[in-house]
């Protein structure tokens, strides 16, 4: 079933999946907060992520959610980012909702690193901003090699 899917998402993006993670997606400078997983993945230099309706159960009796879902997709080119940093959670979404400006989220001290959920803001060239938690650290480095790809 999962090599279906990725066959599926190769198809409707032209091309061949060559990394795949998952994350939590908190938030954007856009107003998006959204705080879900997704899968994330990689074609050429777009990295590409969106969840999928999940079904909730309780003692393995499905729940029908109050709310419709609605599909949650986007994706961004690793040329178009300017900057990758660890920043707290909590001043990721103040941001994201509009409570602080972005000059008031700092770069977390040892202490905040310590006590605070981290998250990763992608600092995009156009001055937006992408805040996820990611379950596999080298996104990174495959973000920064995705800039050097002759495409």
């Amino acid at each position: 079933m999962e090599n279906d899917l990725l066959a599926e998402l190769e198809t409707k993006h032209g091309g061949k999946i060559t990394y795949r993670t998952y994350a939590v997606y908190y938030s954007d400078s856009m107003g998006n907060v959204k705080d879900h997983g997704v899968l994330v993945y990689q074609i050429g230099k777009t990295f590409h992520f969106e969840d999928f309706e999940e079904q909730r159960m309780i003692l393995g009796i499905p729940i029908k959610d109050k709310k419709k879902y609605v599909k949650f997709e986007s994706s961004f080119e690793a040329t178009s980012v300017k900057a990758i940093r660890q920043v707290s959670r909590s001043s990721a979404q103040a941001f994201s909702s509009g409570k602080i400006r972005h000059n008031d989220v700092k770069n977390p001290n040892i202490f905040s690193r310590l006590l605070s959920e981290m998250v990763h803001e992608i600092e995009m060239q156009d001055g937006s901003f992408l805040y996820f938690g990611f379950m596999d650290k080298t996104i990174i480095s495959m973000i920064n090699q995705a800039k050097s790809l002759n495409a």
